[in-house]
């Protein structure tokens, strides 16, 4: 049986594959800016999905956890709002949660090494 995280890098692999798909053709007619940002996302999208598969089954108890749940969090609310200012071609107010995101995977690596 798997463990949860692995379900959740799977879910997460699934929709980097998706998401980054999308934006390969359907943001064709967007900025170069927005299709910039969407391919950001997507690079992260896809190292810190693997970065998840690589913690949870390398790491065990409260370790795995705080990791994985750094990396997860991190790539919901930092690709999301990178996903969100160009699907919405509007920086404001998706943008302003990038950050936060950002802090959350930085966490994640920080853990990785140090917990």
């Amino acid at each position: 049986m798997s463990s949860k995280w692995m379900q959740v890098s799977g879910v997460l692999g699934l929709t980097a594959v998706v998401l980054g798909a999308y934006g390969a053709h359907a943001m064709k007619d967007s900025s170069d800016s927005m299709r910039e940002t969407w391919r950001t996302a997507s690079n992260y999208h896809f190292i810190h999905t693997m970065a998840l598969v690589v913690s949870s089954t390398t790491f065990h108890g409260k370790k795995r956890n705080i990791v994985s749940s750094l990396f997860a969090s991190g790539i919901l609310v930092f690709c999301g709002s990178c996903y969100l200012v160009a699907f919405m071609n509007e920086r404001k107010p998706y943008a302003q949660f990038a950050p936060i995101g950002g802090f959350l995977l930085m966490g994640g690596w920080v853990a990785f090494g140090f917990l």
